[in-house]
């Protein structure tokens, strides 16, 4: 039967729990993974009095980033993340794409994303698209899409698609709100949707229109998107 640890979570880790919990790993997933991150501590009692003391301060740490996953999801899920690869038989490109590499790529965009949150079973190793889950933090999630293609002009063609396809919903909200026919609550989610899916590009004129509910200028602005 193989050894099991009794561990103290002081960060959330996806699948295994959230701050103050004790959890039951293997000495080798704590040792090598656990530890190292700095995401649990050996379950002693003077280690629980510790995160007692301290956990007035830990939960305002946790919703400080909790506040922040959430802004990153709404970042992320506007975008599309394409990766050119060599072909080596058909369909199959030569080497792979794996969690790493995503992550890399998350974190150039200003997000701050590390390999283990990006949930793929194993790597990528075929063109077209793949739908990839990103553990943001505790139970924020983001779905990405990972376009792998052949070259530079398949590249330019996704992102030409993606920006046709953001107008396109963007547009679809605005006749919503524009019918009169949703609640207030809906109504604010499609215009900070709206405004999520113009705001890379248009910027501060979006965001104006937002506040101000004015569906010319925001009109204007899902117009403009495909212009940038």
């Amino acid at each position: 039967m193989t050894a099991s640890l009794k561990v103290l979570l002081v960060e959330p880790v996806p699948h295994r729990g959230k701050i103050g919990d004790v959890i039951q790993v293997k000495p080798g997933f704590a040792r090598n993974y656990l530890f190292p991150r700095m995401l649990a501590v050996y379950a002693t009692a003077d280690n629980v009095r510790k995160l007692d003391v301290e956990r007035a301060r830990h939960e305002e740490r946790a919703k400080l980033r909790r506040q922040q996953a959430e802004l990153d999801r709404e970042a992320i899920a506007q975008q599309f993340f394409t990766f050119i690869a060599n072909e080596l038989d058909g369909n199959t490109i030569y080497g792979s794409f794996t969690a790493k590499r995503i992550a890399k790529q998350i974190a150039q965009r200003g997000i701050d994303v590390r390999s283990e949150q990006v949930g793929l079973p194993g790597p990528i190793t075929t063109f077209g698209s793949h739908r990839v889950v990103i553990n943001l933090f505790d139970d924020i999630v983001a779905e990405i899409e990972v376009h792998v293609v052949r070259s530079a002009a398949d590249a330019e063609e996704f992102a030409r698609m993606a920006l046709h396809a953001r107008q396109d919903r963007a547009i679809a909200l605005l006749e919503s709100v524009a019918s009169k026919t949703t609640v207030a609550t809906d109504e604010t989610a499609h215009l900070a949707e709206i405004a999520a899916l113009t705001g890379e590009e248009i910027g501060a004129a979006t965001a104006k229109a937002v506040a101000k509910k004015s569906l010319p200028e925001l009109q204007t602005c899902v117009s403009r998107l495909l212009e940038e």
